[in-house]
């Protein structure tokens, strides 16, 4: 409590060894004055946060609070938006295993429900939307990145694609994946005889 409603700090102990022991700050921090929210820094490890309000004195300095950023929770992914019926049945769904945690580096998409044997594409994007597209909805709007290369389903309609973010495009630029990114991912496949259509989507805030 007793938070500047502008300019506080965010104090994390620094996480590779050998440091300086300089603290990793997060500066002009927002708060209500009983709350702060900030994304913890990738070179945070474990160790004390303290916070520092908008003044200079030891009394506008926080109590230790020790934490450990690789035992913080993840957010779970969410599905939102709707699917389309295809030519084998209700349509596409959009699924998940691993986590959003950036370190780990474990998730993967997962799609089922979609014509067998044809080929598709995830791609993701920063807002969610729902759009008719083709035989089905665009849930994802702004600038999108796709996962290439395209693939060919099974023989079940499903088909799996393990995420990488330290390849192209989630390493670097618009389309980096980093703690506290919020992405939005979706499935488009070709459907014989109607065209194209998509799979529901999946809300991804990632996580160190």
């Amino acid at each position: 409590t007793n938070f500047s409603a502008t300019g506080n700090q965010v104090w994390f102990t620094q996480a590779a060894a050998g440091g300086t022991g300089a603290p990793i700050k997060v500066t002009n921090v927002p708060s209500n004055g009983t709350s702060i929210t900030v994304v913890i820094p990738p070179t945070a490890g474990p160790g004390d946060v303290l916070v520092r309000n908008n003044g200079t004195g030891h009394s506008n300095l926080s109590n230790a609070y020790p934490i450990d950023p690789q035992d913080q929770d993840c957010p779970i992914p969410t599905t939102y938006c709707i699917t389309s019926p295809n030519s084998v049945g209700p349509g596409a769904q959009i699924d998940f295993l691993g986590s959003a945690s950036v370190s780990a580096n474990d998730l993967q998409l997962i799609v089922s429900g979609a014509p067998p044997g044809q080929f598709g594409i995830f791609f993701y994007g920063p807002n969610a939307s729902q759009a008719p597209f083709g035989q089905g909805f665009l849930c994802i709007s702004g600038s999108s990145f796709r996962l290439t290369p395209a693939f060919q389903l099974s023989f079940l309609g499903t088909g799996v694609r393990d995420l990488d973010y330290n390849t192209a495009p989630m390493a670097a630029g618009a389309g980096m994946v980093e703690p506290g990114a919020l992405w939005h991912f979706q499935f488009w496949y070709r459907d014989p005889g109607l065209g194209f259509n998509l799979s529901n989507a999946l809300r991804v805030e990632f996580c160190p």
